[in-house]
């Protein structure tokens, strides 16, 4: 990953770009076992960026990331928030239901995990 710069976007927070991502750190002293990934839509990255910042500076989570605007793929950028587990997805479900600038989607790692390990079953009995 090509570092481009940071800089200090809240009082406990960090944000370093990137070519392809804004990544947003909350200064911490432990490192958090990553499993859970909650991802939130909107064309507007501003909308983005705030919910980024206010989720780590305030409610705890520990990284987070938005895409770059020469990287986004569709109309929508996507904000990337990790935590370590998904014990918080209906906690975020219910704070943004009312947000109509942005759209929630939460994935975990084992669910990625057993999507890749069924596709390749699937592509091993297709050969």
């Amino acid at each position: 990953m090509s570092m481009q710069k940071s800089k200090k976007v809240g009082k406990n927070v960090i944000r370093i770009d990137d070519e392809y991502w804004h990544y947003y750190i909350r200064n911490s002293r432990k490192k958090p076992d990553i499993t859970g990934k909650y991802l939130f839509f909107s064309e507007y990255k501003e909308e983005l960026d705030k919910i980024a910042i206010d989720e780590l500076e305030s409610n705890g989570f520990f990284h987070a990331k938005i895409n770059t605007d020469e990287h986004k793929k569709c109309t929508d950028y996507v904000l990337c928030l990790y935590d370590a587990d998904d014990s918080r997805k209906s906690e975020l479900a219910e704070k943004y239901k009312e947000n109509n600038k942005v759209k929630y989607r939460y994935k975990t790692w084992y669910f990625l995990k057993d999507l890749c390990f069924y596709l390749f079953q699937m592509m091993m009995e297709y050969y």
